[in-house]
């Protein structure tokens, strides 16, 4: 009988390894007019890697990262500091929609229309 229970707990543990929640990351931005004061991320005084996430999210429909996330990334989303942030993009104020897996970092721009996902399921 205890070979039995430990054989079932094994499969179950394994499997629970298998099926973890895929981690992706989402920016993007939407030109917007941002109130005096309320600009938390300067495009000029981030670093190249940041720099090039900002970039594809205005440049393109956004950024989209996924299984594997750059530290890029989640340093990105930790400089925000106020509930409403917005960008300063080349002289251009921009609203900001970032997620990390399932927590929402800022949403100044609307989400993106067509979600990206992973393509796992």
């Amino acid at each position: 009988m205890q070979r039995r229970h430990f054989l079932a707990l094994s499969g179950t543990v394994s499997l629970a390894g298998c099926t973890g929640m895929p981690q992706d990351a989402v920016v993007k931005a939407d030109q917007q007019s941002a109130t005096a004061g309320t600009i938390d991320i300067a495009f000029r005084d981030l670093p190249g890697p940041e720099q090039r996430i900002v970039e594809i999210a205005v440049e393109e429909e956004f950024y989209h990262a996924c299984p594997e996330l750059p530290e890029a990334v989640r340093s990105l989303a930790n400089r925000i500091e106020s509930e409403r942030p917005y960008l300063e993009y080349h002289g251009e104020s921009y609203g900001l929609w970032i997620s990390i897996t399932d927590q929402v970092y800022a949403m100044t721009a609307s989400p993106p229309e067509n979600s990206p996902s992973c393509g796992i399921f």
